[in-house]
């Protein structure tokens, strides 16, 4: 018996591409298709465009209502669907015509609660993006085939550096959306972010299809292409936030180190976006990223498997700030790009740079390199040192020496990252 599938279109100022995504689901293969078009309130054409597909075809339902934004108008089609399975198509993209019935058999031979695939980046006049660094986002050279739980699918993507957070890349039962209470978090950006890691942190039977079955545009209207605003940071804060509180319910025998590194990688991207803002934005949403950052000190899981994001917080900045003494440890590639990083934003340098090759090594961007002073660190609070080795379990060994010999304020070099200095200078 064949599967039903809902195919949930959200709807919003997009008529110049409307028709193209609807046409794609009409003309799948895969006949058992009910199609949701959720009118999120669109000011231009796109309500009669909706209600002529819906007179003309019987597998159509439109549903109207005042803008709420994407996450609202995905609630709105996942609360009226049917079919055993959802699938989420932005309505400026588009699908294979045999996507839904490659998905569906996927999904219904191997009792699957997601099956996940890839996507062809196109741009507004669907002409294909390639040689580049788009068209790579949304494709995985690496086999993830075999049936495993959404956790280790994660892990496996993230990894390898494949792992996408975009919703349009997931066919999902319902039944596992309704039995897990998941939902679109409503009212911020980057709900995807959230969405889909919830997703997997729950499912218990995902695989990968090496196919790319959906057509992403990219173009100047876009959420993707536009200029980032304090919604953005605003929205990231509110994933880590959220994140958090579903690692720390996670239990205990799951490690969690994949989940602390994306809080991380997530925290750094909304605080470099804070740190182009200008100052009165900066200055009305500064709470919100102290807030987060707290949330991320104190978090159980980034405490039982990250110690080096325990500094992550508003006390780094500070102390980086009263620090007589400003100290690199280790001259290598590391230390070397974190003088850029800070030349180029016009940053407090170092007064200098450890090195245990010091012998080799004159001096870095004109700071002197020198042997370590240990000495120099018993009891002294004065002075502030990032450790520039970018193995973690070296770095986190001389952390802990430096620590055991008095030293007050040493941390790791991804504390030093752009977006983090700048953003609460």
């Amino acid at each position: 018996m064949s599967l039903l599938v809902s195919v949930i279109i959200p709807v919003y100022n997009v008529e110049r591409y409307l028709s193209r995504c609807v046409d794609s689901v009409l003309a799948q293969t895969y006949n058992k298709i009910e199609i949701i078009i959720i009118n999120d309130g669109s000011p231009d054409a796109c309500p009669e465009i909706c209600d002529e597909y819906a007179r003309n075809n019987f597998s159509i339902t439109v549903v109207h209502q005042k803008n709420k934004g994407l996450a609202e108008a995905r609630n709105t089609g996942l609360s009226i669907a049917r079919g055993q399975y959802v699938y989420f198509l932005d309505s400026d993209d588009y699908i294979c015509k045999d996507a839904i019935e490659i998905l569906a058999q996927k999904a219904g031979v191997l009792n699957l609660d997601v099956v996940m695939f890839d996507a062809t980046t196109v741009d507004a006049y669907d002409n294909i993006f390639e040689n580049g660094t788009i068209e790579k986002w949304y494709i995985r050279k690496n086999d993830y085939s075999d049936v495993c739980t959404g956790i280790d699918m994660f892990r496996s993507m993230l990894s390898n550096g494949e792992y996408t957070c975009l919703v349009q890349l997931l066919f999902i039962k319902r039944d596992f959306l309704s039995h897990n209470k998941l939902s679109f978090y409503p009212g911020i950006m980057h709900d995807d972010q959230l969405f889909t890691l919830q997703s997997l942190m729950k499912a218990k039977r995902v695989a990968h299809i090496n196919s790319r079955l959906f057509f992403r545009r990219w173009h100047s209207e876009s959420n993707m292409a536009g200029t980032f605003n304090k919604n953005h940071v605003l929205g990231y804060c509110t994933v880590v936030r959220e994140i958090i509180a579903s690692c720390d319910n996670l239990e205990d025998s799951i490690q969690h180190y994949e989940f602390a590194e994306y809080v991380y990688r997530l925290m750094e991207t909304a605080l470099s976006i804070f740190a182009g803002l200008d100052s009165v934005t900066r200055e009305n949403i500064r709470q919100d990223i102290f807030l987060t950052l707290n949330c991320i000190n104190k978090s159980e899981f980034i405490l039982r498997h990250d110690n080096s994001l325990l500094a992550f917080s508003y006390d780094f900045h500070i102390n980086f700030s009263k620090s007589q003494q400003f100290i690199l440890y280790g001259a290598g590639k590391k230390c070397k790009e974190l003088l850029q990083v800070l030349m180029k934003n016009c940053q407090r340098m170092p007064d200098f740079i450890w090195d245990k090759a010091a012998n080799d090594i004159v001096n870095l961007e004109g700071i002197p390199v020198s042997s370590p002073n240990f000495e120099l660190l018993v009891g002294n609070k004065t002075v502030f040192i990032v450790v520039c080795i970018i193995n973690k379990k070296i770095c986190d060994e001389v952390i802990n020496d430096f620590n055991v010999l008095g030293a007050n304020n040493v941390y790791s070099w991804r504390m030093l990252s752009a977006g983090y200095i700048k953003a609460l200078k």
